[in-house]
């Protein structure tokens, strides 16, 4: 995609603003669709997805062209990673990303694989594109991603730091699998459910990040976690993770699951938002993938 379209894209997005557009009672998701196309030949519609830490998107009959502004829920936060993944079976427009004055293309159409697409915010702000791919605009088809902000889900470094990372680095950076998500569930040391509420680094080894845990509930402890109390009463624990994969806290509830070392420390392995759990665990076992038995009081 070219300079020009770049800029006629940001041109029509400014003088057209927002057409037709649904959101979630929280305005973190959004749903449209592009019908009828003939009702606003050429208009790139513009979605706001402001102080939200992740939402999905949904646009039925894509057309023309959609453009969307993704800030952090954290005003204070000017810099942050925002990762988007599509769902299974997309197909119908191509995403792109803007950042200054380029534009990426980071999903293909047909483009399903089931990992995220990370890379940095710009000026606070993060500048998604979709562009429709679809000839015959009437054709019944409906693209759907999930988009999050921060490294709680995804343990990814941001692009500016690769550089300084060496290579086998990587891939202990690298977000979990469906199909890891589901085999560290059944090999796990420790599985937990509950919020992540802070991060800091570790003060005896400067290459770790600690990150602290509110225990909502424990599924599965092979080996003691280290546990405490918060001043408010709360179950507490720590995790790690290499600093230079960036942890952050997150908004909302995650199943975290990991090794305990030798020396008592917990090593996270994977952290999926307990919502997308809950939906993939329920999906193995209706499908026969699970590894192992699962236990319905984990994912009901």
């Amino acid at each position: 995609m070219n300079g020009f379209l770049l800029h006629l894209i940001t041109l029509i997005s400014f003088f057209c603003g927002a057409v037709n557009s649904i959101y979630s009672d929280d305005y973190c998701s959004w749903q449209a669709s592009g019908l009828p196309a003939d009702r606003h030949p050429g208009i790139v519609r513009q979605v706001y997805l402001s102080r939200c830490q992740s939402g999905q998107v949904q646009y039925d009959y894509p057309h023309n062209g959609v453009r969307f502004v993704v800030s952090s829920p954290d005003p204070e936060i000017t810099q942050f990673t925002l990762c988007i993944q599509p769902a299974i079976g997309y197909h119908g427009a191509r995403i792109y990303r803007h950042y200054g004055n380029d534009i990426e293309m980071i999903v293909e159409d047909g483009d399903d694989e089931q990992k995220p697409r990370c890379f940095p915010s710009n000026n606070g702000r993060a500048f998604l594109y979709i562009e429709s791919s679809l000839n015959d605009k009437a054709q019944r088809k409906s693209i759907l991603f999930t988009y999050e902000i921060g490294g709680s889900l995804i343990n990814e470094p941001v692009e500016d730091d690769i550089a300084e990372i060496v290579e086998g680095d990587l891939e202990e950076c690298k977000p979990c699998t469906e199909t890891e998500i589901l085999k560290h569930f059944c090999t796990a040391d420790y599985v937990v459910r509950g919020r992540l509420v802070n991060v800091e680094t570790d003060s005896t080894n400067p290459k770790m990040a600690n990150i602290h845990v509110n225990v909502a509930q424990s599924y599965k402890q092979k080996h003691d976690l280290p546990l405490g109390r918060s001043a408010q009463g709360k179950i507490t624990t720590v995790v790690q993770l290499p600093a230079h994969c960036r942890p952050r806290a997150g908004v909302g509830q995650f199943l975290i699951m990991g090794t305990v070392l030798p020396d008592g420390t917990a090593r996270q392995a994977c952290a999926p938002r307990y919502s997308d759990f809950r939906r993939l665990a329920t999906q193995a076992v209706q499908q026969g993938r699970a590894f192992c038995n699962m236990g319905r009081e984990t994912y009901l």
